[in-house]
């Protein structure tokens, strides 16, 4: 992998990663991480549609652990999103501190229904960007986009 194959708009923000990548001595800027393959949702375009019922949350002792390596080697994003819904782990607003308290950009990408004052109040002021699922007008068409109830279409 090269510079041309990269996204670079945020590339200027980053000279001296992007000196030492440029030196070979790769430097992970961004982690994208699956903390969970369990989600309440069954959406058709998901990519994982191959999973019929996840049962796997990556265990709190070991995440915080990772969070703490990834910022001693000089991760500036992690990005909760992938395998699951990871609203579904019950750490993550422990995750999301702790990676904001070491330095870094927290993000995370969510279907959104389980997000609430309460989550809203534990995580946001960590979070430097969420990312909503939104990908239906109507509730029947959420209902057959996103695998579940109409009811849990929320405006």
């Amino acid at each position: 992998m090269s510079v041309k194959d990269s996204d670079s708009h945020k590339l200027m923000y980053h000279p001296i990663h992007l000196t030492k990548w440029l030196n070979n001595e790769l430097t992970p800027m961004y982690a994208e991480i699956g903390i969970t393959n369990k989600c309440n949702h069954r959406c058709k375009f998901c990519t994982l549609d191959w999973i019929t019922n996840g049962v796997d949350s990556i265990d709190k002792n070991i995440m915080m652990t990772c969070i703490k390596d990834m910022a001693e080697m000089g991760v500036k994003v992690t990005y909760y999103a992938g395998e699951g819904e990871p609203t579904l782990h019950k750490d993550l607003s422990n995750f999301i501190s702790y990676g904001k308290s070491l330095g870094m950009s927290q993000a995370i990408s969510t279907n959104g229904s389980l997000f609430n004052k309460d989550m809203a109040n534990k995580i946001l002021k960590h979070l430097s960007w969420i990312r909503f699922s939104i990908d239906a007008g109507t509730p029947e068409t959420h209902a057959i986009i996103h695998g579940v109830s109409s009811k849990s279409y929320k405006i």
